[in-house]
């Protein structure tokens, strides 16, 4: 978990009712600096939540692509006193312009779009945190200011706020306001997208083709990412390169594991989608292989550290079983475990194993809570490997055999 202390002493309640995505958000908050957080399968549940205990920013999780934003219009009615203007960033897979409106002026501060990624998560908690915007409280909307920063800006238009007095006279005019003709940019990078753009799919779902557009645009920013540190040998900028190859992967990891999400129903073997998916997955098999290397490398690392110190912080096993299960991710979506080199497993199991050490010794201490002179509640339950449970289990058993030829010559 990276130490961030502008989020020291924050919490953060996750509205997601999709098990995996909102398991996905917390493990990425984790991996910010962001320990305390909350999670609320629903609506009712999280107003609950709201209601007991004070939070700092607030993540909601669109369940489904056509998009609900009831979860916000809740909060900013329902909910009392500051809780009502708590900042919300709101996460969805659809892109279509007219539904990220339609998020906006429900109220919600910030917008993220699926896949996420740490970096940029970070940038939108500390937008949002941070919004010094205007609450304003109408019987239409209820939200930070949706004004533009230049009060100033020529506007003919009608202006309807009681704050609006203040200043100078609208100027005479038509009450409509001002067309502005906006110019399309449009860049070409030169290269052919590894994959058809969804246009060239009719036969996807809009969800789908959502999906395989961010695939195309990740796996085209990955690979001038790799041609970029071949024609380097500077050492500072190979390691911005290698940092912004990492992210654009997990972004990558991310999206994939979106796609798994929507498994096809019974009775229909053939998905398109994961087809089209499976396409891609080859070509960066290797850049998938060296980022889950690296992650299990700083894991074990600071696992040994833990290990020969003797010291460590209560509940850093369940931080570094989701560290690992992160790992476990990027396996998954290479392929599972048969896709990992002999050391790679070995090295995978000897975490998990010393990660239920230092749960066991966890266990064995017991605090007692000054305020209430109860003794502490049952520690946590550890979460389990995705697919090393089995190979544990066979190592344990090849150790005890071993073991017992020694001892008897």
């Amino acid at each position: 978990m990276t130490l961030n202390l502008s989020f020291f002493g924050k919490s953060c309640l996750v509205i997601a009712e999709a098990g995996g995505l909102r398991q996905l958000i917390v493990t990425a908050l984790h991996q910010i600096g962001l320990p305390n957080v909350t999670k609320a399968d629903d609506i009712e549940a999280a107003i609950y939540e709201l209601s007991q205990s004070a939070y700092d920013v607030v993540i909601c999780a669109e369940t489904e692509f056509s998009g609900s934003v009831e979860v916000v219009t809740r909060i900013r009615r329902d909910c009392r006193g500051p809780t009502a203007a708590l900042p919300v960033i709101y996460l969805t897979g659809n892109m279509d312009p007219a539904h990220l409106s339609l998020i906006l002026n429900s109220g919600a501060n910030s917008v993220m779009t699926l896949p996420i990624g740490t970096r940029s998560l970070l940038k939108n908690l500390n937008r949002a945190m941070t919004d010094s915007r205007e609450f304003i409280s109408h019987h239409n909307y209820r939200g930070p200011c949706r004004r533009g920063k230049n009060r100033n800006a020529k506007y003919s238009g009608p202006r309807r706020r009681a704050a609006d007095s203040q200043h100078s006279n609208p100027p005479s005019g038509s009450s409509v306001p001002r067309e502005v003709q906006a110019t399309q940019v449009i860049r070409d990078s030169g290269q052919r997208p590894l994959l058809p753009r969804a246009e060239e799919n009719p036969s996807l779902s809009a969800r789908e083709a959502t999906i395989l557009n961010g695939v195309n645009k990740i796996a085209a920013s990955i690979e001038r990412l790799r041609q970029d540190m071949q024609l380097t040998d500077d050492t500072s900028t190979r390691k911005q390169l290698r940092e912004g190859l990492h992210e654009a992967a997990h972004r990558l990891v991310n999206l994939l594991a979106l796609a798994d999400l929507s498994n096809p129903k019974d009775g229909q073997n053939e998905n398109i989608l994961l087809k089209k998916l499976d396409a891609i997955k080859g070509t960066f098999l290797q850049v998938l292989a060296d980022i889950a290397q690296h992650r299990l490398e700083i894991v074990s690392s600071d696992i040994d550290r833990i290990i020969k110190g003797n010291e460590f912080a209560l509940g850093c096993s369940e931080t570094l079983s989701e560290r690992l299960a992160a790992v476990e991710e990027i396996v998954a979506v290479m392929g599972g475990p048969r896709k990992l080199g002999d050391g790679m497993k070995q090295s995978l199991g000897r975490a998990w194993r010393d990660v239920l050490r230092i749960q066991e010794a966890e266990g064995n201490l017991t605090l007692v809570e000054l305020t209430q002179g109860k003794r502490g509640s049952a520690a946590k339950p550890l979460g389990k490997s995705r697919f090393m449970d089995d190979e544990l289990q066979v190592a344990a058993s090849q150790a005890e055999v071993m073991r017992s030829l020694k001892e008897n010559g």
